[in-house]
């Protein structure tokens, strides 16, 4: 698993028009050292921190120790969005809310990095599908 940066900005462009497609208005704060990619906030003034996480075709995904402890930290609060098929004509959208209470990260490298299996992630959350 490396990290494509094509895959990267398909899979943030595909939740941040999913969130915009739900009356919500969501910032990229990925590059502001939250350790989530955006915030999002909806009519009623609910906030949501989205972890997001891309691939080009399906499989397991990979959480960093500060993304872990921040969506930790957030509970319910957090969601992480899984955009799968990526360099596909349809990327696949999945949403799981609290996701570190939901999820079993398993320790790769010294609390560093976790994976989280894709038959773990898939049977989470709601399957939201193509986003037009």
């Amino acid at each position: 698993m490396r990290r494509d940066d094509e895959v990267e900005a398909i899979a943030m462009d595909v939740a941040m028009r999913y969130e915009r497609s739900r009356g919500w208005t969501p910032v990229d704060v990925s590059h502001e050292g939250e350790h989530y990619d955006i915030r999002s906030e909806g009519p009623n003034g609910e906030k949501r921190f989205i972890e997001v996480k891309g691939r080009a075709r399906s499989g397991a995904i990979v959480l960093t120790g500060p993304e872990v402890d921040k969506l930790r930290q957030l509970g319910e609060r957090a969601w992480l969005y899984i955009v799968t098929f990526c360099k596909g004509e349809r990327p696949r959208l999945r949403i799981i809310q609290d996701p570190i209470a939901r999820l079993n990260p398993e320790v790769l490298y010294r609390q560093v990095q976790f994976l989280v299996g894709r038959g773990d992630w898939s049977r989470q959350g709601d399957f939201i599908g193509e986003i037009p």
